[in-house]
């Protein structure tokens, strides 16, 4: 199992690394982090890999750790041409991570003025079919065609989430995953409790009153259970270590997401891939809020 996450770990390694830049272009409007960072709010890069392959990649905090691919092309007047046929989507948590690489399609330009050039979005983005992926959990890696099914499964349910939470009074953006920024809270401070207030001080022993009487109702031959015993029974559900009520489910939740939620699957794409929430959450409002008309310079 050692040599089989070594092996793992060297070809991210080589998919990350193995590659240099070779040009790279910053917006000039800062990201405003609560803390000290200083990054710009898009960065596109210029990439060449070890076979001599040239691509293009943008990047954005807004993004997290995914990132958008393509073709850069040169345009009249001096004006970059940027055709997106790609997205990396990427999260991680203690225990592992995921990574997707999918189908893409969008149109940038960067027009240049003087010595800089301004973005303009010319077609919005779209995202296709998942062409390669992969999860890791603890110890067990799911790669190949297994990965990508089930990284394909998680994207689907994550953008079911999402057209959810768009329906709902949430902001149309939020500036981080996990930590509070100058934009607000974290896009998980916002959700997590109505989404899973079960996991948010609800406590053990509540827990612990309730398994009984599921395990109870499940394995007994006995039909002599008490009407309190089986209301609390059939109002919760357990599964991936939290008893979910069922109640709540169907009251706030749409239908195509009630089994998901009932069963813990939502809430395992939550917390093992938050980033990659955050960033289909955030993709509408990058396309149409900071990667139009921003200011961009030349680094390198």
């Amino acid at each position: 199992m050692k040599k089989t996450i070594i092996l793992c770990l060297f070809i991210i390694t080589i998919a990350v690394f193995g590659c240099k830049t070779i040009a790279k272009y910053s917006s000039t409007k800062k990201y405003a982090a609560s803390d000290s960072l200083n990054a710009p709010e898009s960065t596109l890069s210029i990439k060449e890999t070890t076979k001599g392959e040239k691509y293009a990649e943008l990047t954005s905090p807004f993004l997290g750790w995914s990132s958008l691919r393509g073709q850069l092309k040169n345009g009249q007047n001096g004006d970059l041409l940027f055709d997106i046929n790609e997205i990396r989507l990427f999260g991680s948590w203690p225990n592992g991570w995921t990574e997707g690489f999918c189908e893409a399609y969008g149109k940038i330009v960067f027009k240049k003025k003087d010595n800089t050039y301004f973005s303009k979005v010319i077609d919005n983005l779209e995202i296709f079919e998942i062409k390669s992926g992969g999860i890791r959990y603890i110890d067990n890696f799911y790669i190949d065609n297994d990965g990508a099914k089930k990284v394909k499964e998680r994207i689907e349910r994550s953008q079911k989430l999402i057209d959810f939470l768009k329906t709902k009074n949430f902001d149309k953006f939020y500036g981080n995953p996990l930590k509070d920024t100058k934009y607000g809270i974290s896009f998980k401070k916002a959700t997590h409790v109505y989404l899973f207030p079960e996991t948010k001080g609800f406590g053990g022993l509540e827990r612990k009153k309730l398994l009984p009487d599921i395990y109870y109702k499940n394995t007994t031959t006995n039909t002599d259970l008490t009407d309190d015993k089986t209301k609390r029974t059939s109002k919760y559900q357990f599964a991936q270590g939290y008893l979910w009520n069922k109640d709540y489910t169907s009251r706030v939740f749409p239908e195509d997401l009630q089994a998901l939620r009932n069963t813990g699957s939502l809430w395992r794409d939550y917390e093992e891939a938050i980033q990659i929430i955050f960033t289909l959450y955030n993709i509408d409002y990058y396309f149409k809020g900071p990667l139009n008309n921003s200011e961009f310079i030349k680094l390198k």
